[in-house]
C-alpha cells in the first residue's frame, strides 16, 4: 500500500522565502538543549542556506489535487567519534502528535529512515522532552532510555 504522508526535500532558497512562516514553527521545535541566544534563529536559517541543515515538509496528498502540510523536519548527518557509523539527526519536527493518525507518524518515521539510509546513515538520532512524542517512538521501537545532561559553565 502506498504511503499517505510524504516528504518533499525544501530548497534552502524556498526556506528562506518563507522564513517568517517557517520560523515560528521551527523555533517552538527547537531541541531542549539549544541554547537561548538571540541569534539562534538566524543561525537556524544559516544552517539552511549553508546546507549543513536540510528542510523536509511532511505533506499528504488532497482529494482536490492539493497538498496538505502537516510539519517541517530538520534534518543533518552527524558521526561518532568511536565507530563509522553516522546518525541522521532530527533537529526539528513541526507539527502536533494529533495532525497526524499513529499510523502516518510511523509512515514519516519510515520517510526518514529512507533518506537517512539513502545518506549512508544507520540510526535517528532526536532529541525530545515530549512525553507524547517518546511514548509514540517508544512504541515503534526505539530505544528512548537515554538522558541528555546540560549544566551551565
Amino acid at each position: 500500500m502506498a504511503r499517505q504522508v510524504k516528504m518533499l526535500k525544501l530548497e534552502a532558497v524556498n526556506v528562506a522565502e518563507k522564513w517568517e512562516t517557517f520560523r515560528p514553527e521551527i523555533e517552538a521545535a527547537l531541541p531542549p538543549i539549544s541554547v537561548e541566544s538571540p541569534d539562534r534563529m538566524n543561525n537556524v536559517l544559516e544552517q539552511i542556506l549553508i546546507g549543513n541543515l536540510e528542510c523536509y515538509a511532511a505533506y499528504r496528498d488532497r482529494d482536490d489535487g492539493g497538498k496538505e502540510l502537516l510539519a517541517l523536519v530538520t534534518l543533518t548527518v552527524g558521526g561518532q567519534l568511536d565507530s563509522k557509523h553516522r546518525d541522521f539527526i532530527i533537529y526539528t519536527l513541526t507539527g502536533s502528535l494529533t495532525a497526524f493518525t499513529e499510523e502516518e507518524w510511523f509512515e514519516g518515521i519510515e520517510c526518514v529512515k529512507d533518506i537517512g539510509r539513502s545518506k549512508g546513515c544507520s540510526r535517528i538520532l532526536l532529541y525530545s522532552n515530549d512525553a507524547g512524542v517518546l511514548a509514540l517512538l517508544k512504541r515503534y521501537g526505539a530505544d528512548t532510555s537515554y538522558r541528555v545532561v546540560t549544566f551551565p559553565i
